[in-house]
């Protein structure tokens, strides 16, 4: 028991994606003045790529409906090119390169290395969060202000992130909160309290090196 619910929990952690969240409804969306769903993906997707680099502080939650369970983090998530990012939190560090995956367990105490293209259910932060891909089909929010809420269901029912809502600064685009549904009914919720555009990152922050000590379990895509 212990050991699925670690294997669920850490596949909702690298779908984060999305970014991971809410309970799912599908109704028509309320016609609002301000602009489309395609629009509000637009300006989202404009603001985030304005720099090669950003950071932003986030608190998590993910529900597991099977275990009728909630469990809260909070984390910083550090976003690069071309698929480059780090995700900090008190329980994971996850690290890509654009070609490597490396996920810590801290309290497993052991490190997994996959190849991105190999992970399977493995999504990229900001490919969810603030890139848009064409296999889902966009809406406005029922009931929420213009500009503040876009809706994306995946058009593909075998894919692994269901729906998403993704809430926003009207002003700004800014996302403000991100939720998912995932294909086991699995929700996450990320409240993001600040993005900095000046993000500087290391020359080593987009790679990993397991600390002393630590298992190291490498996967056979790898080799």
């Amino acid at each position: 028991m212990i050991q699925k619910r670690f294997r669920v929990y850490a596949r909702g952690m690298k779908q984060f994606f999305a970014f991971a969240l809410c309970c799912a409804w599908i109704a028509p969306p309320t016609a609002v003045a301000g602009p489309s769903a395609s629009e509000l993906c637009a300006r989202i997707d404009s603001l985030y790529h304005k720099s090669p680099h950003w950071q932003v502080a986030f608190e998590q939650k993910v529900h597991y409906p099977v275990f009728d369970e909630v469990e809260s983090e909070s984390g910083r998530l550090g976003v690069g090119p071309k698929g480059t990012f780090r995700l900090t939190t008190d329980r994971y560090v996850i690290v890509s390169d654009g070609d490597t995956l490396w996920t810590h367990n801290l309290r497993a105490n052991q490190v997994t290395v996959d190849l991105v293209a190999k992970a399977g259910e493995t999504v990229r932060p900001a490919d969810f969060l603030f890139r848009f891909k064409q296999e889902y089909r966009r809406e406005l929010c029922e009931d929420a202000g213009p500009g503040t809420c876009v809706h994306l269901v995946a058009a593909d029912e075998t894919a692994f992130i269901r729906e998403m809502w993704l809430w926003t600064d009207p002003a700004t685009a800014m996302v403000k909160r991100a939720v998912y549904k995932d294909i086991n009914l699995n929700e996450t919720t990320f409240e993001f309290k600040t993005v900095d555009f000046k993000y500087k990152p290391g020359t080593s922050d987009f790679r990993y090196e397991a600390p002393p000590g630590v298992e190291v379990v490498r996967l056979p895509s790898v080799d």
